[in-house]
């Protein structure tokens, strides 16, 4: 009876339970925990995962955005002149080969027109013939200096070469003007070539006061005025045009947020300040002494603010590009210019003539002395014709200081022989930049792409020409 009693209650759960031996429910729910994963840990592993899969997606689509606003920033349309017209053409960014065809657009000189590559400082060609027909005139009639024999017919010439490249470059930049009109107002905003608008004007006074003499029936050669009366509707004529030009200049120099004088002077600069002095000239020549010194006064103020903002910003701000350097050889041009201005206003050389003289010599003995910081590193361009007109101005200022001093014997007259050396100098120098620059212009190099046409027909964002540095490096 107790062997089956026992047998009985071995068989119920409780019993189990009481002497230490699982329910077989739990073993298996244990065992099934046991086997089944840790999901949290996998959880944590697939979320992992996916944050990664969603950074490189993100950063994926950084990627094709700035490839995007990159391709839309070099959006532009490209105009190609072509024998039958310009055709405007836009880049498409779907094609693979979009940004090298814009740049071989770039680097084609043939795609730029004629026109467009035509630069406002063509107009210095005309300022060195003009200043030498003076300067040839002066010594053939001067009674000091026809010791030398000099025939009038060199001056003559002269005038007349001035007078045709003035009329063919001025028709041809008219031309520039009807059909870039954007060309040309942003070369009247460049640092550089905005100061060779006075050019024109300055000629046209030197083709007055150098005007041959037969052409006029002026004979006449006295010490100190060997030119032809100058008629004052003809200094105003000139002169007027020149003024409101400088008034501007003058105005964007002070007051406007843009094109400041400390921000863009450069030896170029000096051309508006000589056109004063010019213009100084020929009212003297006509008479009108009290209007001669209104202009000569206006050129000296600025001569000298210019002179010092030139000197104390060129060198820490290296504003000047290496092919530029021929215009310091400008620094000479003021102070001669003034020198037979205020000569002809006063009617003799007298001490104030003679100081501005010696600074012209100073300066031209300055830049004599570093002759390779001119040529080392700078190849032949327009900037080179800077070399004509400041080295006539000196030498018709020696000129007549050499004309105003009688020394005995003639022939121990430093100053005259001198000026007949600054003569024949600028006239070789000048006859052998006229050659390069005809050999230039046959080979079509003279007028290469720039920063102009580049604005012209790829604008930058400001509106404007991408960085004067750049401006100033070209020409």
């Amino acid at each position: 009876m107790d062997d089956s009693a026992g047998t009985q209650l071995e068989n119920f759960p409780e019993f189990k339970q009481d002497h230490g031996e699982p329910p077989r429910e739990q073993n298996e729910e244990e065992e099934e925990r046991a086997r089944r994963p840790n999901f949290l840990l996998w959880q944590l592993a697939v979320s992992s995962v996916f944050v990664d899969i969603n950074r490189h997606k993100m950063k994926a689509r950084e990627v094709e955005m700035s490839q995007q606003s990159s391709v839309e920033l070099e959006k532009s349309s490209v105009t190609v002149v072509t024998s039958v017209g310009t055709i405007e053409r836009e880049s498409n960014a779907k094609e693979p080969d979009v940004e090298n065809g814009i740049q071989r657009a770039k680097n084609d000189e043939d795609v730029w027109p004629f026109l467009l590559r035509f630069p406002m400082t063509v107009f210095g060609i005309t300022m060195g013939l003009g200043s030498h027909a003076i300067m040839w005139k002066n010594i053939a009639h001067l009674k000091s200096m026809r010791t030398f024999h000099v025939p009038r017919l060199i001056g003559a010439i002269f005038w007349f070469l001035c007078l045709l490249h003035l009329l063919v470059i001025t028709t041809i930049y008219g031309a520039k003007l009807f059909r870039w009109p954007k060309a040309v107002h942003l070369e009247f905003l460049h640092p550089v070539r905005s100061n060779y608008f006075a050019a024109p004007f300055i000629c046209c006074l030197f083709l007055v006061i150098g005007a041959p003499s037969f052409a006029t029936g002026d004979g006449s050669g006295s010490a100190i005025n060997p030119f032809l009366v100058v008629h004052v509707w003809e200094s105003f004529f000139f002169t007027a045009p020149l003024i409101l030009y400088e008034v501007h200049l003058y105005g964007r120099w002070l007051m406007s947020s843009v094109g400041r004088l400390s921000e863009i002077g450069n030896p170029t600069t000096q051309i508006a300040v000589v056109g004063n002095f010019v213009s100084a000239t020929t009212f003297a020549l006509a008479g009108y002494r009290e209007m001669a010194i209104f202009p000569f006064t206006v050129g000296i103020m600025h001569q000298m603010v210019v002179f010092a903002v030139i000197f104390s910003r060129i060198p820490p701000k290296k504003v000047i590009g290496v092919q530029l350097r021929p215009s310091y050889f400008l620094f000479v041009a003021p102070p001669s210019v003034a020198a037979v201005s205020w000569s002809h206003i006063q009617g003799r050389v007298d001490d104030f003539a003679t100081i501005l003289t010696f600074t012209g010599v100073f300066f031209l003995i300055i830049m004599v002395s570093r002759a390779s910081f001119f040529f080392t590193g700078v190849r032949f361009s327009l900037a080179w014709w800077a070399f004509t007109f400041p080295s006539a101005a000196i030498s018709i200022a020696v000129m007549n200081y050499a004309s105003s001093r009688s020394i005995d014997p003639p022939h121990m007259n430093v100053p005259k022989i001198f000026s007949f050396v600054l003569v024949l100098s600028a006239s070789l120098m000048l006859i052998a930049i006229y050659v390069c620059t005809v050999r230039q212009a046959l080979s079509g190099e003279l007028f290469g792409k720039d920063e102009v046409v580049k604005s012209v027909l790829h604008v930058s964002e400001e509106g404007g020409l991408e960085t004067q540095t750049l401006a100033l490096e070209e020409t």
